[in-house]
C-alpha cells in the first residue's frame, strides 16, 4: 500500500477549509478552560469528585475500624463521611463538612 504525500497534503486541507466554514465547536469556542468550575459530572467538578473520593474511602476506613472495634461513634462518622458527598455540592463545603466529620470522633472521644 503506497500513500501518497501529496493526497495526505490535500486531505489536510479540505479539512481545515471544511471546519473553517463550519465554525470553531462548543468546547473550543468556550472560555472555559482545564480547570474552570464548569461541571463535570452530576453538577460537580472534578476537584469536588476528587475530594467526595477521598472523604468516602476516610469514611469507610472509619467504617471498618469502628465495626471491627465495636464502636458505634466511627461507625455512624464512617457512613456519613461515604454519604454526605451524594448532599453537599460545592468543593469548599465538601471539604468543611469532610474535616468536621473526621474529626467529631476524636473530640467527642477527648472531652466527653
Amino acid at each position: 500500500m503506497n500513500i501518497n504525500p501529496q493526497d495526505l497534503v490535500d486531505n489536510m486541507q479540505k479539512l481545515t477549509t471544511e471546519l473553517s466554514k463550519t465554525g470553531p465547536t462548543p468546547a473550543t469556542s468556550s472560555a472555559e478552560g482545564v480547570g474552570s468550575s464548569s461541571s463535570v459530572f452530576m453538577g460537580l467538578t472534578m476537584s469536588a469528585i476528587v475530594i467526595s473520593f477521598l472523604f468516602s474511602m476516610i469514611g469507610l476506613g472509619y467504617f471498618r475500624y469502628g465495626k471491627k472495634n465495636q464502636s458505634f461513634l466511627f461507625m455512624m462518622s464512617g457512613i456519613l463521611l461515604m454519604v454526605f458527598p451524594y448532599i453537599v455540592h460545592d468543593t469548599i463545603y465538601i471539604l468543611l463538612t469532610g474535616a468536621a466529620i473526621c474529626s467529631v470522633p476524636f473530640l467527642l472521644k477527648r472531652f466527653f
